[in-house]
């Protein structure tokens, strides 16, 4: 398993100065609304991923009158005690593993592997498409090794491929890119198919731990069902050189969420919504665990809302299974129902940017 053992955070958004070790399992941020306890996940996010959760850039959360952030933290994997650090600046991020300099934020997954449960999570069923899409995607990139490579080789080629439609192009250049295109495209298909199937299997094994029923995912490629991707950009071709743009291929494909059959968005409260996807993340972990893979971190912020104390702690039991580390955030201690037995618990309380524990 991933564990982050100890973090240090300087002028990230309220917090200036903050020296933190976590226990094993399970830890606990308890804070009434902006005291700091969202941020606090938002930097061991940043220090495994590059970035924050929210989707919050460094001008968002370098704190007011500093010019850069930090974040550094002592991760063990796999045995191994690795240093992790990342800087962010307003224009610029350096990443660094064991004080040596990673050419990009996606190499820090390897040493720190991250799931995040925050509110666009728990609305993934009225999110766009694209958001559904990255929870596959996601996923294959802890799973397949290579992934990355072959996504920013079909992206690339999409890119090119659309320059080119622009241009009314007839050449060489553009019968290149469809081959490209087509090469990675299916291929990425194949793989977000064969992802589908394993977090179906792992959803049906944990889907009665819910009290919910069956939830299950629907794949649709993005070209009509039945053909291969060449026939479907054959298909499309007057229309993508009308609106100067590929209009089919693994970009345009969708994620249905379904519960006992029916979609998830006509069918269910925000609670839930958020149990499924709490099912949904943990059929993601299971999915890295079965593949060799190591535990990863998972953060979940304010799991309370909408929840009774019941699904809370179901929730909890879930996500905990197998020895995993696991950060939440509550605005209080009688919001919160905690599994504490077998798990090592930490709690802390957090108010203007400074913690303390419990």
């Amino acid at each position: 398993m991933a564990l982050l053992s100890e973090v240090l955070i300087r002028d990230f958004r309220n917090i200036s100065d903050q020296r933190l070790e976590f226990a094993v399992n399970l830890n606990v941020i308890v804070g009434q609304n902006g005291s700091g306890k969202s941020s606090l996940l938002e930097a061991v996010s940043v220090l495994g991923t590059g970035k924050a959760f929210t989707g919050a850039t460094a001008s968002d959360f370098v704190a007011k009158g500093c010019q850069s952030s930090m974040v550094t933290g002592s991760v063990q994997l796999a045995g191994c005690r690795v240093a992790v650090g990342v800087e962010k600046t307003r224009s610029a991020t350096t990443c660094r593993v064991d004080g040596r300099s990673v050419r990009s934020a996606s190499s820090l997954a390897a040493f720190m592997p991250l799931v995040s449960l925050d509110a666009q999570m728990f609305q993934m069923a009225a999110n766009a498409p694209a958001y559904r899409r990255a929870i596959l995607d996601r996923t294959l990139f802890h799973v397949e090794q290579g992934y990355l490579v072959l996504f920013q080789r079909y992206f690339r080629a999409l890119q090119n491929r659309n320059q080119l439609i622009r241009r009314s192009s007839k050449d060489e250049e553009l019968r290149y890119w469809t081959e490209e295109f087509l090469l990675h495209g299916e291929e990425l298909d194949r793989l977000r198919r064969k992802c589908v199937e394993r977090l179906n299997v792992n959803l049906r094994t944990h889907s009665d731990l819910t009290a919910l029923g069956e939830v299950s995912l629907v794949y649709a490629a993005g070209w009509r069902e039945g053909m291969t991707l060449a026939d479907g950009l054959k298909e499309s071709k007057d229309r993508e050189r009308c609106l100067g743009a590929t209009t089919v291929g693994p970009h345009r494909a969708g994620l249905k969420i379904l519960l006992n059959g029916l979609p998830v968005r006509q069918t269910t409260s925000r609670g839930q919504s958020k149990l499924i996807a709490c099912l949904i993340a943990e059929a993601q972990v299971r999915s890295l665990e079965d593949n060799g893979g190591e535990s990863p971190i998972i953060l979940v912020d304010d799991l309370c809302a909408e929840l009774d104390r019941a699904s809370q702690e179901r929730s909890l039991t879930l996500l905990l299974r197998a020895n995993r580390q696991v950060f939440i955030t509550s605005i209080g201690d009688d919001h919160l129902a905690i599994p504490y037995s077998p798990y090592d618990v930490r709690k802390f309380h957090v108010k203007h940017g400074v913690f303390s524990v419990a």
